[in-house]
């Protein structure tokens, strides 16, 4: 098995915590710069190793850009202690046989009294190293807090230590051979700033991201899947609407859930005794005449299939769905499509169980996007669903944005007169009923 598996849930032995209920005074200290660049904290001494990092990016000021690592410090001469790195490394790259997962392991695994202290790398091209020493061991835990510090924190990408000193020498010097290249940057830095009340209010910010990030991961595997690879304070607008998802709250079934489902509740009502498809393989007229009824923006007066691709979606999402199939030239509802043909709880449990559907990953990324959004009551769609799927890495062959992009999910809700038929269209979004934010909501839930 590889190393990347066996040590995804593996909290090595240690000695037992001195304190399971109270708190840490840490001392945060950048390495190998004078003077120095260093922190205070408050910390919880069962705080885990993941929440502290996200601390410590809040109180130095980093974004969060790169990879990071724990090493302890206790006996530098130590090659076998084991190092931490979040669970995403673990998926990304191979891995060493002494590396660990560092979610959910508590900072008491590696700190114990005063003085003790532990490494912690940011950015592995800058490697930016900082020594956490404890300072006090304290009988209330208490919420992180910045107590005091000093200096402001390096600029992201500087290039390291050496970087930081040339950029200081340009601030210095307007005549240095560097200031046509750094002089703007050199400029705008104040290596002396730091305000500890801006330092707690971007630490409680980022705090309640992060807490919106795991509530939402722990009610939906749907959200886990992109947000693992997400970071809340560098996507706010996916963080805010994944708050007023509300996936913590419970679902229920809306009592218009058949009114909201009334295109695949006909379809697979005229599906129970089987319909006879034409000889080109279509649904035939009078079925299309009805369906038509009951989906948004159909054109025309042809009761053809062939004339309204939305009938053909329909066709085609409920035998994805497993509610209906063709056999033999007929079109008929399955056994359990003929179950929901009159029960609307079961069509609609059933419906939300199977969304989204689509098979390219970055489409089902974009649908999963696609229901946070609607969940949220979002009408706007496209700015955050570009944001995001930016933020997940991917990009257009042809440069465009993400968010123009266009799901199968997307195409089902236009016939559930959620979404517009296309992002082109020239009609406006429609607006998000407390029955489609309910049925987002469910399908997220019930991944």
């Amino acid at each position: 098995m590889p190393a990347s598996r066996r040590h995804l849930s593996v909290v090595p032995d240690a000695a037992p915590p001195v304190s399971d209920a109270g708190g840490f005074i840490l001392r945060v200290e950048l390495d190998e710069i004078t003077p120095p660049i260093w922190r205070r904290l408050r910390e919880a001494s069962t705080i885990a190793l993941d929440d502290l990092h996200l601390a410590i990016q809040a109180a130095m000021g980093w974004d969060n850009y790169h990879l990071h690592q724990w090493r302890s410090r206790s006996d530098p001469n130590d090659r076998n202690l084991p190092t931490y790195k979040p669970t995403y490394a673990f998926a990304d790259w191979e891995t060493d046989e002494d590396e660990r997962d560092e979610a959910g392991v508590p900072l008491t695994t590696l700190l114990h009294d005063v003085g003790d202290r532990l490494g912690y790398e940011y950015d592995f091209g800058d490697s930016w190293d900082h020594t956490i020493t404890v300072e006090a061991v304290t009988e209330d835990a208490g919420a992180t807090r910045c107590l005091d510090g000093a200096r402001a924190c390096p600029p992201e990408d500087i290039g390291g230590t050496h970087g930081y000193a040339t950029l200081l020498e340009v601030k210095a010097d307007p005549e240095h051979e560097y200031r046509d290249w750094l002089g703007e940057h050199a400029d705008a830095f104040d290596p002396e700033a730091f305000d500890v009340d801006a330092v707690n209010r971007r630490i409680s910010s980022e705090a309640h991201a992060a807490a919106i990030f795991r509530t939402a991961k722990a009610n939906s595997a749907l959200v886990s899947s992109i947000a693992g690879r997400l970071f809340p304070e560098s996507v706010p607008d996916f963080t805010a609407a994944l708050g007023a998802a509300r996936l913590d709250e419970p679902v229920t079934v809306p009592d218009d859930a058949a009114q909201f489902l009334a295109p695949f509740a006909a379809l697979v009502r005229a599906s129970v005794g089987g319909i006879k498809l034409t000889q080109a393989g279509y649904l035939p007229p009078v079925v299309v005449a009805e369906l038509r009824e009951l989906i948004p923006d159909t054109i025309g007066p042809s009761n053809r299939e062939i004339d309204h691709y939305q009938v053909s979606m329909l066709r085609e999402y409920a035998r994805s769905m497993g509610l209906t199939r063709v056999y033999k030239g007929t079109y008929m509802a399955t056994k359990i499509g003929g179950r929901c043909a009159e029960d609307p709880i079961l069509l609609w449990d059933t419906i939300t169980r199977k969304i989204p559907f689509d098979k390219d990953d970055a489409d089902r990324e974009l649908a999963i996007i696609e229901l946070i959004q609607i969940a949220a009551g979002i009408l706007d769609r496209g700015p955050l669903a570009h944001e995001t799927m930016t933020a997940l890495k991917w990009r257009k062959t042809n440069g465009g944005n993400m968010g123009d992009s266009y799901s199968e999910l997307q195409r089902l809700f236009t016939m559930l007169g959620v979404e517009r038929p296309s992002r082109w269209s020239r009609r406006p979004t429609p607006p998000i009923s407390d029955t489609a934010r309910m049925f987002a909501r469910t399908a997220l839930v019930h991944s």
